[in-house]
């Protein structure tokens, strides 16, 4: 019987197909999806050594295998072996770095770089003396190889990049200031540290010229960097008076780890003020800084203190230069009032007596209205704005968003509980945008209570609520726990507050 004709081409080649192309076929087919899955991804792993595997094993699978390309046969097999070679030396390398800085990337790969140059030369070497014959002492006699490895170290700045990593004047992550340029060290190699600005320019700087200048390290180990600003206020205004007013700015920063106030200097009509701050992050520090100026505009004017020399004083139109209402029977005031739900059974008479004791102030965002831990004896209505609350909880405990308070919201009010029982704030209060609130101190709940005794159950309802509330959002409770707590919390509270407000 006679073979198709495609049989009889193919036949002749049938005997180059070995099992092992199979298995080398497989095995680069991985590789090199290995490759191409980590090509656009920052992993430990690299692409490159999952490359060299796949090309390695390729070549080794397209070397004829036939006699009459005997001459090529050794060739192709060296070139397959040392691609693969190299491909596991690389991940190895990689492996073992990974292990050794737990996952985390090393800033520095100069000495990865060094063994793995060692190491492909000893391969290579290996490769041309065993399987290609080659001496490699022939190579030593090309005058033009020592001059190109002479010039590369030169051009690279090898010798700069040594220094760099045995003195580590910084490591990844580190915010740092390397001439004219400030911004986050990205890594370090032969030639160059590369950084990334505020500005996010991705900047390369010579090792040469980085040896060759002073380097400021913001992030050195847990040390907190400092920064200041300055500040001038009217003259008359006491010195105790600003500082007090400005390290209540600075406590209301969650980022700020201590600070300092000090009266620096008098400039005529002026005097003066430097602001110190510590951050434990120099990354937060412009952002930092801008809240801290932002929020000291704020805190002045409710203070009715003037920046720079003294000029025509701003009051706000609804205030009589005092902080306080002045027409506190003002309809639009009293209906303002009714929105609060614990106060709208009262009558106008009653309601007046509250708004008596309005100072209507401005905060800005970010800034903290009340803060835990402190005495409190004055109560907040929310009419602008958005505020949200923390607390630590337990002693220690990292602070904890419990609740937002809208002015929308018919619970927009806060700080009762202290101000009701005399006791101390159990939570902080930040404004997420730029707030208006009226501040009503205890004398005004004195009058109320006095004259409306049920106004007083109804305020120790809610306080006793909020009061579980803000207990459960830091400490793990069932719902049913909670309303329990919040029914025996309310009596505590009605308990004290008619004994401090005697109705």
């Amino acid at each position: 019987m006679t073979q198709p004709p495609l049989q009889v081409l193919i036949e002749p080649y049938l005997g180059l197909i070995e099992a092992h192309f199979w298995i080398e076929g497989t095995l680069a087919l991985v590789a090199a999806l290995f490759a191409i899955a980590l090509r656009r991804q920052r992993r430990l792993f690299k692409a490159p050594g999952f490359i060299m595997l796949s090309f390695g094993l390729i070549i080794d699978m397209m070397t004829p295998q036939t006699l009459r390309w005997q001459g090529w046969i050794h060739v192709g097999r060296a070139a397959a072996l040392l691609l693969v070679a190299f491909g596991l030396i690389r991940l190895a390398v990689e492996a073992f770095l990974i292990l050794r800085h737990r996952g985390k990337a090393d800033p520095s790969t100069i000495i990865s770089e060094l063994v793995l140059t060692a190491l492909y030369g000893v391969t290579a070497l290996a490769v041309l003396r065993f399987m290609l014959g080659i001496d490699p002492r022939v190579l030593l006699a090309v005058p033009a190889l020592g001059t190109l490895i002479v010039g590369w170290i030169r051009q690279a700045n090898f010798f700069s990049g040594l220094l760099i990593q045995y003195h580590r004047p910084f490591v990844q992550g580190d915010w740092v200031r390397l001439g004219d340029h400030l911004g986050r060290v990205v890594g370090t190699g032969w030639r160059a540290t590369w950084m990334i600005t505020r500005n996010n320019e991705h900047v390369q700087i010579p090792n040469a010229a980085l040896a060759a200048q002073a380097v400021v390290n913001y992030s050195s180990g847990d040390a907190m960097v400092a920064d200041e600003l300055y500040i001038e206020i009217d003259r008359e205004v006491a010195p105790s008076r600003v500082e007090q007013i400005i390290g209540e700015v600075l406590r209301g920063m969650p980022e700020v780890m201590t600070s300092e106030v000090d009266l620096w200097e008098y400039k005529g009509a002026v005097n003066r003020y430097r602001i110190r701050f510590w951050l434990g992050d120099y990354a937060a520090d412009e952002r930092v800084r801008s809240a801290i100026t932002r929020s000291l505009w704020y805190a002045l004017r409710r203070n009715a203190i003037e920046l720079g020399p003294p000029g025509l004083r701003r009051i706000p139109a609804e205030t009589n230069g005092h902080g306080e209402i002045d027409h506190h029977d003002d309809p639009a005031i009293l209906a303002e009032l009714r929105r609060v739900y614990l106060l709208n059974a009262l009558s106008d008479e009653e309601l007046a007596l509250v708004a008596s004791a309005i100072k209507p102030l401005q905060f800005g965002k970010g800034e903290a209205l009340v803060h835990e831990g402190d005495e409190g004896d004055r109560f907040y209505i929310l009419r602008r704005g958005r505020v949200e609350v923390y607390a630590h909880g337990q002693e220690g405990a990292r602070e904890k968003h419990i609740r937002d308070i809208a002015d929308s919201s018919h619970e927009n009010f806060f700080g009762e509980i202290a101000l009701l029982t005399g006791g101390k704030r159990n939570a902080t209060v930040r404004a997420t945008t730029d707030v208006d609130v009226w501040e009503i101190g205890r004398e005004a709940f004195a009058r109320l209570f006095r004259a409306k005794p049920e106004a007083g159950a109804a305020i120790a309802e809610v306080a006793g609520r909020r009061s579980a509330e803000t207990s459960a959002a830091t400490h793990v409770g069932d719902e049913a726990a909670t309303h329990a707590e919040a029914l025996r919390r309310s009596a505590v509270f009605l308990l004290a507050m008619r004994k401090m407000f005697d109705f």
